[in-house]
């Protein structure tokens, strides 16, 4: 392989890799697909000096007794693979109606505001009777989702649970 040949492959590559962390870094909501970030997979990890924390997206119905109890979400969102729950989570399931979405760039201080789709309630009411028909087929549930976004902060030489909370909560009812 000649120089300028090999210069080209090398800038090329650069670019294609660079790009996607470049975007990235900027919003967290601009990662173009497909893309490879390492070493936190989809999602960001904060550390600080002392702690680590994490991010749970978990969802629950709830119980004949009226208590949350968890999903499994793989069986819920089937045919749809699981690691697309984010995604989906982040629009509540297509029943969110606002008209844009604010995207915050890092280290810049500057909010970009995007038009998004907003559902139609032809839209909105297909999803809920097939959100009310995937519960139905879960012993025990009736027709309410909730959804909450937990944040778990770790202690990093001692391993301890340091705070845990409930950062983000949505409850739906479907009937």
């Amino acid at each position: 392989m000649t120089p300028l040949v090999s210069t080209r492959v090398t800038v090329l590559l650069a670019v294609c890799l660079f790009t996607p962390f470049g975007l990235r870094t900027l919003s967290t909501r601009l990662e173009p697909y497909p893309a490879v970030l390492l070493p936190a997979g989809a999602s960001r990890v904060r550390l600080n000096q002392s702690e680590v924390s994490f991010s749970r997206t978990t969802l629950t119905c709830r119980g004949r007794d009226g208590n949350w109890q968890p999903l499994d979400v793989t069986r819920l969102l089937s045919p749809i693979p699981p690691w697309y729950l984010h995604d989906i989570v982040s629009n509540e399931f297509g029943l969110k109606s606002t008209p844009y979405e604010g995207v915050s760039l890092q280290w810049v201080s500057k909010v970009i505001t995007l038009p998004r789709h907003t559902p139609s309630d032809e839209e909105v009411q297909a999803t809920r009777r097939w959100l009310a028909l995937r519960l139905a087929a879960t012993p025990d549930c009736q027709p309410a989702i909730r959804i909450a976004v937990e944040r778990t902060t770790v202690g990093v030489p001692s391993g301890q649970v340091a705070q845990h909370a409930v950062v983000y909560e949505s409850i739906h009812e479907l009937d």
